[in-house]
Formats: structure tokens, sequence, C-alpha cells
């Protein structure tokens, strides 16, 4: 059962139905989006400007309309549209490698990777639509360069990128929220071998790295002149925050039913532990009770189990992939300074 080919499970993203059988669609698909966009962008210069090569002379390297700008704005959009189904396609094997502490019947596997897979349509349109209409405002009112000298066509690139980031957002907190239910309700805990739930913080660890890549490359906006360095500032707070959430919302299920299975074999120990005190100083008592030494030392290695499944190892991760993010930011920040400081002389 843990060879579930997730390949065969819908969904419905279509970006993911689409590199089920073969991963590197996603790729393609992601580089033909930031051509796309690309070549579109030229069009757009070359309709505005009739004077042809020397409109292309005229594109600066840095700032609005340059073509740092629109190369950005290119890998990001082809990024961001990969995004939800990098996640899925870890997630579905992840719910694979859970196989041994999943329920011992038929379909188990199956069942699992339905749920986490199957991300609803309407689902995703409301998150799409809700970011697009946060980030339009949001990104005209910090940066009024976003628009350019083509108004419309800004506007329409940042109602698309928020509809691919919404569909982002909210497919990774689907399958976040179908991994907690899933330690919830269905995986068996062992106390003292909490090794086979590692897959839960694996998925965790990817979707950070995921989005910690996404926030370094939003952070080269920002490389070159211009006063945006409380943008920088500003763009760490989703960045911790997403980290926080892939990491902590999958394990939230699984760390309760560790809790609760942690208490009942305390409580347990407590009442066994009682029954031999009592035996131990009765006047019928022999004065010795090793099975009170071995109660006593079962209860200190309960007590003794995390109830988060990480370890680590795990944590060193995290902490790597979040200083990606947040020094992409900061480094952002600084040769932006740099390089206003060096065209100010």
């Amino acid at each position: 059962m843990a060879s579930a080919d997730p390949a065969l499970t819908p969904a419905a993203l279509w970006t993911f139905r689409l590199s089920r059988e073969r991963p590197w669609r996603l790729a393609l698909l992601g580089a033909g989006v930031g051509i796309a966009f690309f070549l579109t962008w030229l069009a757009a210069l070359a309709i505005q400007s009739p004077a042809g090569a020397s409109r292309w002379n005229a594109i600066p390297f840095w700032g609005p309309e340059s073509w740092w700008e629109a190369t950005l704005r290119a890998v990001l959009l082809g990024y961001t549209l990969v995004l939800p189904a990098a996640g899925l396609r870890h997630a579905a094997y992840q719910v694979a490698a859970l196989a041994p502490v999943l329920p011992p019947r038929p379909g188990a596997v199956e069942e699992a990777l339905a749920r986490t897979l199957a991300v609803g349509r309407g689902a995703l349109r409301a998150a799409g639509a809700l970011v697009t209409f946060v980030l339009l405002p949001l990104g005209v009112l910090s940066d009024p360069r976003a628009l350019g000298s083509f108004p419309a066509g800004g506007m329409v690139w940042l109602s698309f990128f928020g509809w691919l980031i919404g569909r982002a957002l909210y497919t990774h907190l689907h399958v976040a929220r179908a991994f907690s239910a899933l330690g919830a309700r269905e995986l068996r805990i062992d106390l003292f071998d909490l090794a086979p739930l590692a897959p839960i913080a694996r998925w965790g660890l990817r979707v950070t790295l995921l989005w910690a890549i996404w926030f370094s490359l939003m952070a080269l906006f920002w490389v070159g002149p211009g006063p945006a360095a409380w943008l920088n500032a500003l763009g760490l707070v989703p960045l911790l925050v997403i980290a926080l959430a892939a990491l902590v919302v999958p394990m939230r299920g699984v760390r309760g039913r560790i809790r609760a299975v942690k208490r009942q074999e305390l409580e347990r120990s407590e009442r066994e532990l009682r029954i031999e005190r009592e035996r131990l100083f009765a006047p019928e008592g022999s004065g010795e009770s090793p099975r009170l030494a071995n109660l006593a030392a079962y209860r200190a290695l309960v007590a003794d189990v995390r109830e988060w499944p990480l370890d680590v190892s795990t944590l060193s991760r995290f902490a790597l992939y979040v200083a990606l993010g947040v020094g992409s930011w900061v480094g952002a920040a600084l040769v932006e300074r740099l390089v206003s400081l060096a065209l100010a002389r």
C-alpha cells in the first residue's frame, strides 16, 4: 500500500493533473508562462513606440519598466503558477510514506490521498479573487511604479499575480489541514517511535523552502535604486507567518494525538504505581517491589516523550530555509541602499 500512485487520485488543480506522470511538465509550464509574459511585454512596448530598435535601447536596466523588472515578473508568474502543484506532488508522496501508521485496512492510503489532494474548485476561485482584491490596491498604494506607463497592463499583471498567489496559499493551507486531520483521526501513535510520523514534517519543510524561494524572488524587485527599504522590512512578516504555518498547522492533529496517548499512558502508570505502593506498605507486604521500580522508570520514559514529532535536524533545516528568505530581503535592502548611494554621488 505504500506504493500508492498519486497519479490515480483525482485533484481539482489542473497543474497537478498535468504533471501527474511527468513532473518535468511543471518546469516547462512555468518557463512557458514566463516567456509568454516577457514576449507580451516586448510586444506592448513595440506597440507603444513604433520606433523599433531605438525603443529597446532606451529601456533601462533598473527601475520601472526595466529589463530587470520584466524578467522578475516573468519568473515570478511562472514560479507562482507551478507552486501549488509542487506542494501537492510532495504531499502525495508523503501521504504514501505514512502507510505504516495508517489503519491496516484496504484502501487506507488511497482514501488519505483523496482527502489530501481534493482541493475544491470553488475555494480556489474564492481564494484567488480575495488575494487579487487585496493585492490590487496594496500594490498600487505601496509602489505606484507597479502600473508603469501602461496602467491597464499593470492592472492585468497584478490581478493575475494575485489570483495565482491566492490559489497557491489556499492549496497549501488545504494540504496542511488535511495532514492535521489525518494525524488527529487516522494515524497510529507509538510514543517510543515517532519516526514514522516524520513525513508530515517533511512536507512542511518542503513548503517552507518553496515559499522561501518565492520571497527571495520577490526581494529582487528592490535590488536597485529607490526608497523601498520599508517594503523589505514589511515583506518579512508574511514570510515568517507562512513558514510557521507550514510547519505547525500540519502537525497540530498528530500533536494532539500524541498528547492524548501520552496522558493515557501516564494515568495508567500512575494507577498502577498507586496499587504497587499500597502493596508495598501493606502489613503483609514483603518490603520489596521490583514492579514498582519498573513502573516508575516507565512513567519517566513516557513523561520525556516529546509532543511535537520534530527532531534537531528538522528544526535546523527549517531555520536554514527561513534564513534563506530573510537573508534575501535583508540583502536586497542593503544592495538597494548601496546602489542609491552610488547613484547619488
